[in-house]
């Protein structure tokens, strides 16, 4: 991988933990890596019927002229793969993916966005295993970590999450989101004396966020501290605003 991807990929926000239906009220993107530039896959975006904008379009277009031109290049691929994925063509971005990890197996920005985009899809089995191939050819990527730990927890497999989680912040100790998600997978497996820890690690880094502030309260209140929960809950209001 080149500077270039990694100087793009440190320009992304990190990834919340997508536990909707697992723990309630938390939101949270899956992070895909650029080749020649760089996004987020949201779960909106895999709303049925969402229309490609005329914008998208033209990079669609542009992304398969370049494959058309230069069609054993990975990179060219992994941009297509972008577009599409943009554009919530996720099956074809996941063919783009897929031609890209053939072209360069040891590309891990290609295997990292073949994974976001399984994993909007729901197809977290399959997203895991590209992921750990990212991490297994770069564990020094956060966001594949991340990415790796939210399908892990979405499964339940909450203990192998919660050392994926661990494995992120060896790599980047200031990440605010994987303290966040630590915290989240704690509390879930009520460990809640550390999963204060984290939240409160989380808030030192990025106190304005107020699911880390509701994940704080719940953590003190399962402890039986009620007064400094409700601070923690006023605080996330005050917030949300």
């Amino acid at each position: 991988m080149s500077v270039a991807q990694v100087s793009a990929m440190w320009g992304l926000v990190i990834p919340l933990l997508l536990l909707l239906l697992l723990v309630g009220a938390l939101g949270g993107v899956w992070v895909a890596l650029g080749s020649k530039r760089s996004h987020m896959l949201r779960a909106s975006d895999g709303a049925p019927g969402r229309q490609a904008s005329t914008e998208a379009q033209a990079g669609i277009d542009n992304a398969q002229h370049a494959v058309a031109l230069d069609p054993t290049n990975a990179d060219v691929w992994i941009t297509l793969g972008s577009g599409l994925s943009e554009a919530a063509r996720h099956e074809e971005a996941i063919a783009a993916y897929r031609r890209a990890t053939e072209l360069d197996p040891a590309d891990a920005v290609a295997w990292n966005n073949l994974g976001t985009t399984l994993a909007i899809l729901r197809r977290h089995e399959e997203a895991i295993a590209a992921y750990r191939q990212a991490t297994a050819i770069d564990a020094s990527l956060a966001p594949v970590w991340n990415n790796l730990g939210a399908s892990l927890a979405i499964l339940e497999l909450f203990d192998e999450a919660l050392t994926t989680y661990q494995a992120a912040l060896a790599v980047d100790p200031a990440d605010a989101g994987a303290w966040y998600n630590l915290g989240t997978i704690l509390r879930r497996l009520e460990r809640n004396e550390e999963a204060l820890r984290a939240y409160e690690h989380s808030l030192a880094y990025h106190d304005r966020d107020p699911l880390t502030w509701n994940g704080k309260a719940k953590a003190l209140r399962a402890l039986g501290r009620e007064e400094a929960a409700r601070a923690a809950e006023a605080r996330a209001r005050e917030l949300e605003g």
